[in-house]
This record gives C-alpha cells, sequence and structure tokens, in this order.
C-alpha cells in the first residue's frame, strides 16, 4: 500500500466523500475507483477497517483520561450550581442538578413515573390538595411527575417557584 492509499484511508476516516478524496488527491484515484477500494471486498477494506479500530481505541482511551482529570473539576461545578439554584430557590433546577449528581456517582434515585401502574393512571382529583395527597402518598414530585424511589415519600409544596 503506497502513501496515496494511506492518505485516501485517513481522508475516509475524517468523513470525507470520495469525491472529496479524489480531489484532495488531485484525481489520482477516480471516486468510482475509491468506491471499488472500500467495498466490502476492496483493496483498501480491511486496512481501513483496521485504521478505523486502531483510532477508534486511542480516542477512547485519550477520552478516558481526559474526564479522569476534569471528573473532579466538573462534579464541583455540579455542586456550585445546585448552590447558585438554591439561592435562586429554583426547584426544578435542583431536582435536575441533584439527579445529575447522583447519577454521575452511581446511584439512579430519581425515574419518570411508569405509566401502566393502574393505581397511577387516569386518576382524577375534584381538589388540588386531593392530587398534592396522592403525590405525597407515592413519592411523586406534583410540579415535574418524578417519582422518589426508594427514598419514601415527598413532602410537596403547594408554591411553585417560576
Amino acid at each position: 500500500m503506497d502513501e496515496v492509499h494511506h492518505k485516501a484511508i485517513i481522508y475516509r476516516y475524517e468523513g470525507k466523500t470520495f469525491d472529496q478524496i479524489s480531489d484532495l488527491l488531485e484525481n489520482k484515484l477516480s471516486s468510482t475507483t475509491l468506491r471499488q477500494y472500500f467495498s466490502r471486498n476492496g483493496l483498501l477494506h480491511d486496512a481501513y477497517k483496521n485504521y478505523e479500530e486502531e483510532q477508534n481505541s486511542v480516542s477512547v482511551t485519550t477520552t478516558r483520561t481526559m474526564l479522569q482529570q476534569k471528573l473532579p473539576s466538573a462534579l464541583q461545578d455540579l455542586f456550585d450550581l445546585l448552590e447558585r439554584a438554591k439561592e435562586a430557590k429554583k426547584d426544578y433546577l435542583i431536582l435536575k442538578i441533584v439527579e445529575a449528581i447522583l447519577d454521575r456517582g452511581g446511584l439512579p434515585i430519581v425515574t419518570r413515573q411508569e405509566r401502566e401502574d393502574p393505581q397511577l393512571t387516569n386518576k382524577r382529583f375534584e381538589t388540588y390538595g386531593q392530587y398534592l395527597q396522592f403525590c405525597k402518598q407515592y413519592g411523586i414530585d406534583p410540579r415535574t411527575g418524578l417519582r422518589l424511589v426508594g427514598t419514601g415519600t415527598v413532602e410537596p409544596d403547594t408554591e411553585v417557584q417560576e
């Protein structure tokens, strides 16, 4: 495999079209020839797959290294954002931030309400107070419809912060 073929593999990995690759290679290979080379049994198919696998593993390793370096500051940023949301009394934002922090820590606490639960679907309430009692009984945040799983019930307040 010569330098032209190697460049074609690199350009293809970068997402270039066969026409673009042909232009970049100064028409040393036509787009039709490139299509044949990269086809399942083509001249460059296996070399391209090997290059792709190698580059993807490098990308995964690089990404993991970067995440490990950035994780402590990212978590601190989430906690700082949580404090600002508390000061601004943005309940929904607080819930989302806490959800993100717990999720990053491997503790998925909050889940969407299950629609298949016969006790919770098509329930009609005559007053808002009845709705709040229902939410309290089943551990549902009345503003978001999110259910706290495995942590008991949530104390709903009647004032919604916007």
